[in-house]
């Protein structure tokens, strides 16, 4: 099953913002990886918004919503 990409009227990606708020807290994506028990190369994935690297939506999805949590955000990025 494809991703549905939707217009946001936001001025990065996801995966941006996921970098730039990973990067203000000075964690590298080996601490990520650790963190999260995700893979760094998935979540490298993710940063760079290459969803073809990605496993299923469904998975996909609860890794994002994983990756957000460990960052300590509770607001909704996606």
């Amino acid at each position: 099953m494809p991703f549905v990409i939707k217009k946001l009227n936001v001025k990065c990606t996801i995966g941006e913002e996921l970098f730039r708020m990973r990067r203000e807290r000075n964690l590298t994506l080996a601490e990520m990886a650790e963190k999260t028990k995700i893979r760094r190369h998935l979540l490298e994935a993710i940063e760079k918004g290459r969803l073809m690297d990605l496993p299923e939506p469904m998975y996909s999805r609860h890794m994002l919503k994983t990756y957000v949590k460990s960052l300590g955000e509770t607001r909704r990025i996606f």
